[in-house]
């Protein structure tokens, strides 16, 4: 009784092999280009949710937060600490590309006075001076994709928002 081995045959090998680079090639502008726009994401929702963990802070331990925003140096201290352990900025934490930018125009990427937002005890968003204040600050990457992250109403609401080319949504 004779024996058959099954397997593949070396051109099958290599058939398999090109079909899956050339499927490698196509794809991998995609991973490129779409990076960008997680790390972009991923930079936003952190900093939305540190801006409310500095609002619960206010809130629990019944004393003013402050989060200071240094554009120049692209990075935010909440309460005098950086929010990421062992690095300075977000494009250092995030891989670069993310900066604090407005997509839909040349404005300040940072609408709080004195590119500080601070929370009461209360929770609510005072400036300096303890007015009740409102503002935004914005994250954008090269591609030209943007979100803001900001206090909504006097009463502390913070929002993210997603720039669509045309409108923030």
């Amino acid at each position: 009784m004779k024996k058959r081995h099954s397997g593949f045959s070396l051109i099958e090998l290599m058939v398999a092999l090109v079909v899956i680079g050339i499927v490698g090639l196509i794809a991998a502008p995609n991973l490129v280009t779409g990076l960008s726009g997680y790390r972009l994401k991923n930079a936003s929702r952190d900093l939305c949710s540190n801006m409310r963990k500095a609002r619960s802070l206010a809130v629990k331990q019944n004393r003013t937060v402050t989060i200071f925003f240094d554009a120049a140096h692209k990075k935010y201290l909440v309460d005098g600490q950086s929010p990421w352990s062992g690095r300075d900025t977000i494009d250092e934490y995030y891989g670069g590309g993310v900066i604090f930018g407005r997509p839909d125009s040349g404005e300040a990427p940072i609408d709080f006075d004195g590119s500080t937002v601070t929370f009461n005890e209360q929770g609510m968003s005072i400036n300096g001076a303890g007015a009740r204040k409102v503002g935004y600050v914005y994250l954008t990457d090269n591609s030209g994709s943007g979100y803001r992250i900001g206090v909504q109403t006097i009463a502390g609401c913070i929002v993210l928002e997603q720039w669509t080319g045309s409108a923030w949504k």
